[in-house]
């Protein structure tokens, strides 16, 4: 009697079981209908042309004949009801993007955020490459151009920050790759060096002629960086947020420096600029918290706006005789402790010198005929101008507006 009782039970725990067994395999299948998505994603009036879809093993296909759409939304976030209602984040979820053959181009920002990507594969039919394409990819380790590929954008590869190579097909009419580094097929042009590069110091190649926008964008590890007088131009955001560079050798041939070129670069601690540049763009030194020693060439004649903003560590810089402008908030929130504007100066722009919360003394000559809103506010140990002029003359130049110090 006991043994029947016992099989009973076993039978009866086993069909159990296999109750469960196929309850889970169809709430699997039910999940995997509900997770599987997919969506358009061809540019306007041919939506249908490209789309992509998101598999349970994380990998995102684009798929279809022609060109993508620029700042796609995949509504990548989808939620199922179940009792417990559970949502999942398919942004978080992907782990690898397989272009398919017959995609011409990949849209600007296509995969800019999706972290958690380790892996990207391209078909030979790729043509163009958009603004941020990759922008954040910060595991893949490489990335191949294929043949036919003629245009990267900006910052495709911006915050990748394992990627190591950039592979080109050696019969690609557009690029080559240096050693890993994406140059033109002439070599004349330095397009982007992989940020998950170990190189500690890197010696620009003589043949190159200009380092493009954001080429060494977010390299963490660059310390060191020698530019050949080959080289007559630099983009904008070329160093931007290479956090370890303390050194860079800039070209006898170099002309001007554009817009952001060093922005937050927190190691810069000194930079010579050759007498041969004339211009610098907007927030060059930027954030550059380290910075403590400039010289600026004598044949500058602006010092641009947020060109030393929060440059904290800088507390003197001599102005070449040749300066007529201190733009908009040129030197905010830097360490200034004292500062000379030379005699031909005509401008000091707004908030030109707000929040230099240790700044003591500044001379200002007679020449400033306007000086801007809030120019020097937030600067509590400013307790004295030292200026050339008249009190009319201050009045005049200052507009009615509040400049932030009311005598001189």
């Amino acid at each position: 009697m006991m043994k029947n009782k016992k099989k009973r039970r076993l039978r009866g725990a086993l069909i159990v079981l296999c109750v469960l067994i196929a309850l889970g395999a169809e709430g699997l299948f039910l999940r995997a209908q509900l997770f599987v998505r997919s969506g358009n994603c061809g540019v306007e009036g041919a939506e249908d042309s490209v789309v992509w879809r998101v598999d349970l093993r994380g990998r995102l296909t684009i798929s279809g004949n022609g060109e993508m759409a620029d700042n796609l939304n995949y509504l990548l976030i989808f939620a199922y009801e179940s009792a417990f209602h559970t949502s999942v984040n398919f942004e978080n979820a992907i782990r690898s993007v397989v272009v398919e053959e017959g995609v011409t181009r990949i849209g600007d920002n296509a995969f800019a955020g999706l972290f958690h990507v380790g892996t990207v594969s391209l078909p030979e039919s790729l043509g163009e490459i958009g603004f941020r394409a990759f922008g954040g990819l910060s595991r893949v380790k490489t990335v191949r151009l294929p043949a036919r590929t003629e245009s990267v954008g900006t910052e495709a590869f911006a915050g990748c920050y394992a990627l190591r190579e950039i592979a080109v097909d050696e019969n690609n009419p557009s690029f080559t790759s240096a050693d890993g580094v994406l140059m033109n097929r002439g070599k004349t042009e330095l397009l982007a060096f992989p940020a998950g590069r170990t190189d500690k110091e890197y010696v620009v190649p003589d043949s190159v002629a200009r380092i493009g926008d954001s080429a060494f964008c977010c390299c963490a590890n660059l310390m060191r960086v020698e530019i050949p007088d080959t080289v007559t131009e630099i983009g904008k955001n070329a160093f931007d947020n290479c956090s370890r560079l303390e050194n860079v050798r800039l070209p006898a041939t170099l002309t001007e420096l554009d817009d952001y070129t060093f922005v937050n670069c927190t190691a810069l601690r000194e930079i010579e600029l050759p007498d041969t540049v004339t211009k610098c763009g907007n927030s060059v030194f930027q954030g550059c918290s380290s910075l403590s020693s400039v010289k600026l060439p004598d044949g500058l004649d602006t010092v641009a706006g947020l060109m030393f903003e929060e440059c904290a560590a800088l507390r003197s810089i001599e102005l070449p005789a040749g300066i007529r402008t201190v733009a908009t908030e040129a030197f905010a929130l830097s360490g200034l402790e004292e500062i000379v504007l030379p005699e031909g100066v005509t401008t000091v722009g707004m908030r030109a010198f707000y929040g230099c919360e240790s700044l003591r003394k500044i001379t200002i000559p007679a020449s400033v005929t306007k000086i801007g809103k809030s120019a020097f506010a937030g600067c509590p140990d400013l307790t004295s101008i030292d200026y050339a002029g008249t009190e009319e003359q201050w009045q005049k130049a200052a507009g009615g507006e509040d400049v932030g110090f009311d005598k001189f």
